[in-house]
């Protein structure tokens, strides 16, 4: 018997020898580590089937585990809703005056002008010194002003029909939205504006004289450069003066309507200004036309913009049922947290979307990109419903996900912000509460991967921007945020094993 048992062993151990042969020879040299890594595959091999790869399959351990996927994709809409919160995002660090952007005119509800601080204490020139500023030797005292590319009224669009012999190209100037014909006001303050007295908004004008100090507030400008006409005798007598001096920028009731925005003396991207003209500076400032080729450009102290009026957000859910915005420039983001008791436990995640509609007839800006992100209950749930930018980068509290290129406020109807990930960490009860969700600008791209980064080259301040979404409680359901979720079912484990 021991024998034959011996010859057993002898004929088993020369078959697993035969198997291992078999996968070395298929695959021809390979280096030791790798080698030695199909061995101990070929072993495992053998253990389970019992033989080569090549023989028939052993159904040994077969009945240990029958769970399996449901091959039925299911789908499911969630519009319940478990809270909402509209959050006003502030920051320390870059303060209303300190923004890139001065705007005047209003929509949306929102209404703005904007004051600037011009200092006189040195404004002599080794060309022309204090003496040259004299009524006979100036020609002209402009208020020279910088709109930026996004607010041009005209997209020109190109098209090339090349199904004839020689292509033809056609170009069409389309209408943006934005004004294009501006009346100004320019008033004189009554004293240098403060900063800390446009820290916030809404916000008051200050005191000013109510003549207008510009010669042209009559006519009509076009162009990204409007380079506005100031009194002569105003201008000399701040000179005499040589002290700061407040003035503050309206848009006349003949304006186009709308809101528009110029470069302030804190401007950033060279990118997002046109070619200016020669003996100009981006942001506001006085030109001093001698009649030569030596102007003198006294560049603005300080500027800021008035937000005379800004529309409440809805900040609780009740307020949202009739609807909600997301608002940069004076950041205000949404935050909604779903019921997900309806989506079941075993429930594996194919794809999630959060659907919102927009309200194209009231949304309004340049476009940009919106992020979604969980964010907790602890922030979400806060009665203050305000937070400092700073908490957006902190990753235990706001949760980044996914984002949407290129959106525009006023073309873009039903937005779909992809959220699998979000309902497959909740699914898998990631975390330890339920999350929210938050719609915000990208604040900091680099948190994407290189690839995958949004295209937006200005931060959220930067611009000022609304979208209106339809609220909670719209009286089309269909219009209503939503959760759409396609999953399978995962049976739960079973068989005879433990």
């Amino acid at each position: 018997m021991d024998n034959e048992l011996a010859e057993n062993e002898k004929e088993e151990l020369a078959l697993k020898d035969s198997c291992i042969a078999k996968k070395a020879g298929a695959s021809g040299r390979r280096p030791a580590v790798l080698t030695a890594l199909a061995v101990v595959l070929a072993w495992a091999l053998v253990l389970v089937s019992g033989g080569c790869t090549n023989d028939p399959a052993n159904p040994l351990g077969g009945d240990l585990i029958d769970n399996q996927i449901d091959s039925t994709l299911s789908s499911l809409e969630i519009v319940a809703i478990e809270s909402f919160a509209g959050i006003r995002v502030d920051d320390s660090d870059e303060m209303i005056q300190d923004l890139p952007t001065l705007y005047l005119g209003s929509e949306g509800g929102t209404e703005t002008s904007f004051v600037v601080n011009f200092d006189f204490a040195d404004i002599a020139t080794e060309e022309h010194p204090i003496e040259d500023f004299t009524f006979d030797n100036i020609n002209s005292v402009r208020l020279s002003l910088t709109k930026y590319l996004v607010y041009e009224p005209f997209e020109t669009i190109v098209t090339i029909d090349d199904t004839g012999l020689e292509p033809d190209t056609t170009t069409t100037l389309v209408p943006t939205g934005y004004p294009e014909t501006l009346y100004f006001f320019v008033h004189e303050l009554d004293s240098p504006f403060d900063n800390m007295a446009m820290a916030d908004y809404p916000a008051s004008i200050p005191p000013f004289n109510g003549a207008q100090i510009n010669d042209d507030f009559f006519i009509g400008h076009i162009g990204n450069e409007p380079s506005i006409l100031l009194d002569r005798t105003t201008f000399l007598r701040w000179v005499a003066d040589g002290v700061k001096v407040g003035v503050m920028v309206q848009l006349g009731p003949l304006s186009d309507p709308g809101q528009v925005g110029f470069a302030s003396n804190e401007w950033k991207f060279a990118a997002e200004l046109p070619v200016l003209a020669a003996g100009s500076l981006a942001g506001p400032n006085l030109i001093v036309d001698f009649g030569d080729s030596d102007n003198v450009l006294i560049g603005a102290d300080n500027d800021a913009t008035v937000f005379e009026t800004v529309p409440d957000a809805p900040r609780t859910q009740a307020e949202a049922d009739g609807g909600f915005l997301l608002r940069t420039g004076l950041r205000s983001y949404p935050a909604l947290r779903f019921d997900l008791s309806r989506l079941p436990e075993n429930a594996v995640i194919n794809r999630a979307v959060l659907s919102v509609v927009n309200d194209t007839s009231i949304s309004y800006g340049p476009d940009f990109s919106v992020m979604i992100s969980e964010i907790v209950m602890e922030v979400m749930d806060d009665p203050a419903a305000r937070l400092d930018v700073s908490t957006l980068a902190d990753s235990t509290r706001i949760y980044p996900l996914d984002f949407r290129s290129n959106l525009r406020p006023s073309v873009d109807y039903v937005i779909e912000f992809p959220i699998t990930t979000g309902i497959r960490r909740a699914v898998n009860r990631v975390n330890e509460e339920p999350r929210g969700f938050l719609l915000s600008a990208v604040e900091d791209a680099g948190i994407f991967p290189f690839g995958s980064r949004p295209p937006d080259v200005t931060e959220p301040s930067y611009y000022y921007r609304q979208m209106s979404f339809l609220g909670l409680n719209d009286p089309d359901p269909e219009n209503r945020p939503k959760l759409k979720i396609w999953y399978s079912v995962v049976d739960e484990l079973s068989g005879d094993g433990n």
